[in-house]
């Protein structure tokens, strides 16, 4: 007789509920597999990995292909995780998954006929590799090229789903596992919108100023980012350029300065609500508490260290890869920097449109249907004239929307159904 499997890190079970979506569509599956190795790969911890299941297996010819997008993916997922694998018999009412080599499913309930304990997963796949059944593509054995088209696949995936702005689970567990792939995605998306990393050095000594300016775009070149580099020789330089574009990303900050010090410009900064990474460097490491009460990233000792300054720099990355969705607007002749979670709604005008904020209005010339795609899902058209984000919303009635502060917003005619699905799906 003929065996499908299925496998999952819960015992006990006796019958398999449906409880997948079938690829493409609403209705809720069991899936099963003729390929006992593939089973193995399904039985996936959540506390082990953080986060949802990401199989980068396949079956071709009858042989399971795996395929790591970073180094060491089969070991990091599957190393000391355990869990069932059950057999059930092949059945006619089992349907075969479209263009799915050996992959069936069930929108019934499935009887378990056997459960196989499967001590450690890794070992169990590491066995089948040397059997000949696995054939693992080991991600540190690809040539440079390939390891190099892996990680922009993902990246690109990334940056498409707007960087999993509705799913925090997701979110956490493609910065945690796929930090590389993560900052390309970040970077791809700031090049989307002409940009690179923007990065401050200000230091009164143009000599310091030169050498870290030197180091940062060594750092950007050996990670494939691009940066913009601006120097300035005092911190009252820098606030100046601010006025007409804040959109900073990284200012490296020299503490002690004439005039305004740098501890003095990190507070105008952060009362500003700037989220700019700033990295102090200081001959004096003795001043380095001062920087708790601005969120400083990194102190930095001079001289610095070319080493140093890359892992610190990496971290900054990371942080503004962890940023909250957001979008730059021009306005009055300025770049700003918008948090999504800062915005209440936007409102269209004849040739313009006002983002509406807790704290400030803010007017620019866009069309209000391209100022939405530039916004994550949270973002919904309740009518022609108003944009709202659905996290905001305190109350959705027949013909009006509240949302937080008490405002009103009118909801056109046959909106009632789509804002009400979309705004469970968001909350």
């Amino acid at each position: 007789m003929a065996y499908l499997y299925h496998g999952t890190h819960t015992g006990g079970i006796k019958v398999l509920e449906p409880r997948s979506l079938l690829h493409g569509t609403n209705e809720s599956v069991v899936y099963l597999t003729g390929n006992r190795v593939y089973g193995l790969f399904y039985i996936w911890d959540r506390e082990h990995t953080m986060g949802p299941a990401y199989i980068t297996a396949g079956i071709v010819k009858g042989r399971v292909i795996y395929e790591e997008q970073f180094p060491n993916q089969l070991e990091c997922f599957y190393k000391g995780v355990s869990g069932w694998l059950y057999t059930i018999a092949q059945s006619a009412e089992y349907l075969p998954v479209q263009n799915r080599e050996d992959m069936f499913y069930s929108s019934l309930p499935v009887a378990v006929e056997k459960a196989e304990l499967v001590e450690d997963v890794y070992s169990a796949l590491t066995a089948c590799e040397t059997a000949g059944t696995l054939q693992v593509r080991r991600y540190l054995e690809q040539p440079v090229q390939r390891q190099q088209a892996l990680t922009d696949k993902v990246a690109e995936w990334t940056r498409q789903t707007n960087f999993f702005a509705g799913d925090p689970a997701q979110r956490a567990f493609m910065m945690q596992w796929f930090r590389h792939a993560w900052m390309r995605a970040q970077e791809s998306s700031k090049k989307g919108r002409g940009m690179g990393y923007r990065i401050g050095i200000c230091d009164d000594e143009r000599s310091q100023a030169q050498g870290l300016r030197d180091m940062t775009e060594a750092w950007a070149r050996e990670r494939g980012l691009s940066c913009r580099t601006e120097l300035f020789p005092s911190a009252e330089a820098f606030l100046f350029a601010c006025t007409e574009d804040s959109a900073f990303d990284i200012l490296l900050l020299d503490v002690e300065m004439p005039g305004m010090t740098g501890i003095d410009l990190a507070k105008t900064l952060r009362r500003e609500n700037s989220r700019v990474q700033i990295l102090f460097v200081t001959s004096h490491f003795e001043l380095a508490g001062e920087g708790y009460e601005v969120d400083a990233l990194h102190y930095l000792i001079k001289p610095v260290a070319r080493e140093k300054l890359f892992s610190v720099l990496d971290k900054a990355a990371q942080k503004l890869a962890e940023e909250p969705p957001h979008v730059l607007i021009s306005c009055q002749g300025e770049r700003v920097k918008l948090y999504e979670s800062d915005i209440l709604y936007t409102e269209a005008f004849l040739h313009e449109i006002a983002i509406h904020t807790g704290a400030k209005e803010y007017r620019c010339k866009e069309n209000i249907s391209a100022f939405s795609q530039r916004l994550s899902p949270d973002f919904f058209r309740i009518h022609r004239s108003y944009l709202v984000n659905l996290k905001k919303v305190i109350r959705i009635g027949r013909a009006s929307v509240t949302l937080e502060g008490g405002q009103e917003l009118p909801l056109a005619r046959g909106k009632y159904d789509d804002v009400n699905r979309a705004f469970i799906q968001r909350n």
